[in-house]
């Protein structure tokens, strides 16, 4: 993710805009063609560079490594969003579909670190200090 480190904000942004269209694409390739786990870290560290970009001080870009926390989210949890009163229709994660026998993906550790960024998601908000370098 070398272009999240370019001078330009606009450049930035769209890195981070590719990021959201393409990662749940990978993660449905790895569930049902099974990839290999080099392909998996290699999203990790993605995922783990663009959250990051929560914190760049320009606001146009803070913003739209938000939006792709809420991609990762939905990518991992079941449901249409998460708490107990979540609809189950039109569900975008990939938990129905992981199976148990996968090799090296696990439904409830994704759904888990899904659930922990939307609770730090929320806590971006309470304090409204997205964007000012001190969230992640």
């Amino acid at each position: 993710m070398y272009l999240l480190n370019d001078d330009s904000e606009s450049v930035r942004r769209q890195c981070i805009l590719a990021a959201v269209a393409t990662f749940p694409g990978a993660l449905h390739w790895l569930v049902h063609d099974g990839g290999v786990s080099e392909n998996w870290q290699d999203i990790t560290s993605m995922k783990n560079s663009v959250l990051k970009a929560v914190n760049d001080p320009a606001e146009t870009v803070s913003s739209v490594g938000i939006k792709f926390a809420e991609t990762v989210v939905l990518s991992y949890v079941p449901g249409k969003g998460v708490g107990p009163n979540a609809a189950r229709n039109d569900d975008k994660s990939i938990y129905r579909e992981l199976p148990y026998t996968h090799p090296f993906l696990r439904a409830v550790r994704l759904e888990q670190e899904g659930c922990a960024l939307n609770t730090e998601m929320v806590q971006w908000l309470k304090l409204g200090r997205a964007g000012d370098g001190n969230i992640r």
